[in-house]
């Protein structure tokens, strides 16, 4: 089976969970014998696999100044779309595509079309759901968007039942098309302690440390987290709450603490590398979620990975993973007061502490291996690619990527790209066997 993927982010260059989920899947779908073709950003182009590893086709955006955020999506999903093309000329024709997110919908439809395989697209979360509702133009041109491209796909996966829910309740998708396969992690990666800085750079012997690590957003609520630290600070508690991550929110957040009185107790680290943000976890005395609008939180696996005591909002898919008083504490979203409190409970019982460390390095061994997603997945695509096989639209496909009696019809295919363009049109003329050329009746299924 041969998959080619779109994502916007993958590391290192990546902003939040979707391209530590896209790098973590495709490898693991790629140790397990799925030949994975990655197409992302990065800073120059360039092709590499390491190992057994996915192979990467990094390309750079259009040099051309986009008026607006929308027109550099258009620039880059041209750009991806390009590189994808040549990748299928390069290395031979694939079996499924399959995007994450909105941001390479017109990649992947385009690629979908082009070369008449299946799309599955994942949906890690909606611009309904990030806004509370819709409430602009963007939005709105946003959230048709990610309709297309549901529409489009022949199935789409949901990293919980939360977002399988959010999604057909925004976008009427049908029950059958759905399916849920979560985020994962690999414990090993949070097994250690990492050389590096020690704790003292980040907090006082004495203080305990409170860690949130996230894009800087609204949704994500550190906000909250803010106004909880400053009550905890003013009954008494020795705390340094440490921000690490970037986004449009960093600045507000900043002027919050400071406002608040609380900017001494506070550090804003920016981004951090992993090494640094496994040390982190492993150094707090409480990990925090206090996320608004949650699909998943694979921040919360990472936490329970590295044995953190973790604190999240009883909300979205956080509200799936966490059993409250077993492998986290969960809180009521946007509560302050609650949220406080719970931190109390968390860093001054040192048997509750201990208690959720445990089952949270319990829980993500028995539910959230990466391994066993990819297996998950890859039945996923074997499904797909039945059906599709099955389906007229399938049958009537410019190519296929098994057996050698396929292969003919392939280089034919190929060809057509190295032919040069008046032979080409002698070509089309006559149509293969000295028949008139033309394209037969093709279906394919909503």
């Amino acid at each position: 089976m041969k998959v080619l993927t779109f994502s916007w982010e993958y590391p290192p260059n990546h902003v939040g969970g979707l391209g530590r989920h896209v790098y973590h899947l495709s490898s693991a779908l790629a140790e397990a014998g799925t030949d994975v073709h990655v197409v992302t950003p990065g800073v120059r182009e360039q092709s590499s696999r390491e190992g057994h590893g996915p192979r990467v086709h990094h390309i750079v955006a259009y040099d051309v100044s986009a008026p607006d955020f929308i027109s550099w999506v258009l620039q880059l999903n041209v750009a991806l779309f390009e590189r994808a093309v040549r990748a299928v000329i390069e290395d031979g024709p694939v079996d499924v595509v399959h995007a994450h997110d909105w941001l390479v919908a017109f990649a992947a439809r385009a690629f979908k079309h082009a070369f008449k395989v299946p799309l599955v697209a994942t949906i890690h979360a909606t611009e309904a759901g990030r806004n509370a509702g819709i409430h602009n133009r963007q939005q709105a041109y946003i959230s048709d968007v990610e309709w297309w491209l549901l529409y489009e796909a022949w199935k789409v996966i949901c990293c919980s039942e939360h977002m399988k829910n959010e999604v057909r309740g925004v976008f009427n998708v049908p029950k059958d098309k759905i399916m849920v396969l979560p985020n994962g992690v690999d414990p090993d990666e949070f097994s250690s302690l990492q050389r590096g800085a020690g704790r003292n750079a980040f907090a006082g012997q004495d203080q305990r440390m409170v860690f949130f690590i996230g894009r800087l957003v609204r949704e994500k609520g550190v906000h909250v987290l803010l106004e909880a630290a400053k009550m905890l600070i003013g009954q008494g508690y020795s705390i340094k709450l440490v921000i690490a991550g970037t986004g449009p929110y960093e600045e507000e957040l900043k002027f919050m603490a400071a406002s608040m009185g609380i900017w001494s107790h506070v550090y804003f680290t920016g981004r951090v590398s992993d090494k640094v943000r496994n040390n982190l976890y492993r150094w707090a005395d409480a990990a925090v979620c206090p996320s608004l609008y949650e699909p998943f939180g694979i921040v919360a696996l990472e936490a329970m990975a590295a044995g953190s005591g973790l604190v999240a909002s009883d909300t979205g898919g956080l509200s799936e993973v966490i059993t409250d008083g077993t492998n986290g504490l969960k809180v009521r979203p946007g509560d302050a007061g609650a949220l406080a409190a719970a931190i109390s409970r968390l860093i001054t019982d040192k048997t509750l502490r201990e208690r959720i460390r445990r089952g949270g390095q319990e829980t993500v061994r028995q539910r959230y291996l990466w391994s066993g997603i990819a297996r998950a997945t890859a039945e996923l695509y074997e499904d797909v690619h039945r059906e599709y096989e099955a389906s007229p639209w399938g049958k009537s496909r410019l190519y296929t990527s098994g057996g050698d009696r396929d292969a003919g019809r392939y280089h034919g295919w190929r060809r057509r790209f190295e032919t040069p363009a008046a032979d080409l049109q002698s070509a089309k003329a006559d149509g293969p066997g000295g028949q008139p050329a033309g394209d037969g009746a093709r279906t394919e299924p909503d």
